[in-house]
């Protein structure tokens, strides 16, 4: 079985204490998989959920306007076509209230978040061990190169700069960024060449 796994990089010039290295490293791998998530519905759209209300509410409607063509094309018959357009009308407003009600007492829709499109290895990822490798980069240049090179190879990457309120004495600053998840092949050209953290 192909192994897969996430590589982050870690910028070692900045010399951050544990803590503060632990919560960026953290922010890459989680970011890698979020940047992915959406925002979706939960239930189907009005139309669909009273779709045979809608239905009936529509015949009801047409039955009322063929009624009131034939009461005019046959004036003998009028009053009688006029009761059924009246019994025709009160159903259709009870339909109406019935379907306000309804709408009115529904639970609202949940919103949840999906995974937008998740390679094969993502989800492979997800299901197993979260298999995690933090290697040392050099400098800003030095991480910026691999993530860009990992981007035009298709692999998952995130980026993280911190907004420096804690440390880097205010200043934004990259600090980290993730490759992957992907199979250990794909990674290997990439940071193969670098030292485990």
């Amino acid at each position: 079985m192909t192994q897969i796994k996430q590589i982050i990089l870690v910028r070692t010039d900045l010399k951050m204490p544990s803590g503060k290295l632990a919560a960026q490293v953290a922010h890459a791998s989680t970011k890698a998989v979020t940047d992915l998530l959406v925002f979706q519905k939960g239930q189907q759209s009005f139309f669909v959920r009273h779709s045979t209300a809608i239905i009936f509410m529509t015949v009801l409607f047409g039955v009322g306007l063929l009624l009131d063509r034939v009461a005019q094309a046959e004036p003998a018959l009028a009053d009688i076509f006029r009761l059924g357009q009246i019994f025709v009308w009160a159903a259709l407003g009870v339909e109406l209230i019935r379907l306000g009600v309804k709408v009115m007492t529904e639970k609202p829709s949940k919103t949840r978040l999906v995974l937008n499109n998740p390679p094969e290895e993502l989800l492979s990822w997800l299901s197993g061990s979260y298999t995690k490798v933090c290697v040392r980069v050099s400098s800003e240049r030095e991480l910026l190169e691999i993530i860009e090179k990992a981007k035009a190879a298709g692999l998952l990457t995130s980026l993280i700069t911190d907004e420096g309120r804690t440390f880097f004495e205010g200043m934004k600053t990259r600090t980290c960024g993730a490759i992957g998840p992907a199979k250990t092949k794909a990674l290997e050209s990439l940071t193969n060449h670098l030292k485990l953290l």
